[in-house]
């Protein structure tokens, strides 16, 4: 049986957080999702913590007090408040897995949190207009690099390898040992989760945007938050060399969405993210 026949067959084994997956995914209308959120949070004292300490943190800075998951989804959204459940969910679930691959995992959850705070700065600072979802595409967009590392961590040592011996970026290295990339493998899952065509085409395109005909804005954002982790110590070893962001499709793209990045090099824009982020850290801790 080949890896990708494995891959196919994996895609029906891992079990999505159910809760997430019903948020996700819309299930439910506006006011039966708050129902929804409402009664998980009840059920799960370490859940509600969690949720209101990060909604009291300064990286959102209100100036009052939130004391319940009402509040909550009430200052914060409900898109907001179930991409901070979807956190939660999939992190234990991530960390609940039997692995050899315990380091590995722990510095893509990282980056993976990483790149969703960046995601969210970057949307800040480009004011575009979303329900949130920019938070959990970012969250999701390595989700096929976390089954490898469960399901063939063997495959995934070798492949590390070849990439510190030859130089390889991480898609390269994975279609000579996996004959696929973690690309191809999100794209089966988001499909088999029935993810918003969104985030499945941005864990299927976030490193080949120019092969995305619509909906480019989100998953360049997602990359060029990708791209920035990686850069500033939060990355996986995706490419041994570093990256000019300037060439790259997701910043292209982004300049020509937003009349105002025009003529801007994204370093300026990285320098202003980056204190941002560093201003940050007590809230990345808060995922971790």
């Amino acid at each position: 049986m080949s890896i990708r026949e494995k891959i196919s067959r994996v895609s029906t084994l891992i079990p999505f957080p159910k809760t997430s997956l019903e948020l996700l995914t819309g299930s439910y209308d506006k006011n039966t999702t708050m129902q929804k959120i409402i009664a998980i949070a009840e059920n799960d004292p370490a859940l509600t913590a969690k949720i209101l300490s990060i909604a009291n943190s300064p990286f959102y800075g209100f100036r009052w007090n939130v004391g319940s998951i009402p509040q909550a989804l009430l200052t914060l959204g409900t898109d907001e408040v179930t991409g901070l459940i979807l956190a939660y969910q999939l992190k234990q679930e991530i960390f609940s897995w039997d692995t050899k691959q315990k380091k590995f995992l722990q510095r893509l959850w990282k980056h993976s949190v990483v790149t969703a705070i960046l995601a969210r700065l970057l949307k800040q600072y480009l004011q575009l207009h979303s329900d949130g979802e920019e938070f959990t595409a970012g969250l999701l967009h390595d989700i096929g690099k976390l089954v490898l590392a469960q399901y063939f961590p063997e495959k995934l040592d070798d492949m590390q390898k070849k990439m510190e011996k030859d130089k390889k970026t991480d898609l390269e290295a994975e279609m000579e040992v996996f004959e696929m990339t973690h690309t191809e493998v999100g794209e089966i899952l988001g499909t088999k989760w029935s993810f918003p065509e969104v985030l499945v085409e941005t864990m299927k395109y976030h490193h080949s945007l120019e092969l995305i005909s619509n909906n480019k804005i989100l998953p360049s954002v997602v990359r060029l938050s990708d791209i920035f982790a990686e850069e500033w110590q939060y990355g996986i070893g995706e490419q041994a060399s570093s990256f000019e962001i300037d060439n790259e499709v997701c910043w292209k793209n982004l300049q020509g969405a937003f009349p105002n990045l025009e003529g801007v090099h994204s370093r300026e824009i990285g320098k202003m993210i980056r204190a941002q982020l560093q201003s940050s850290h007590d809230f990345i801790n808060l995922f971790l």
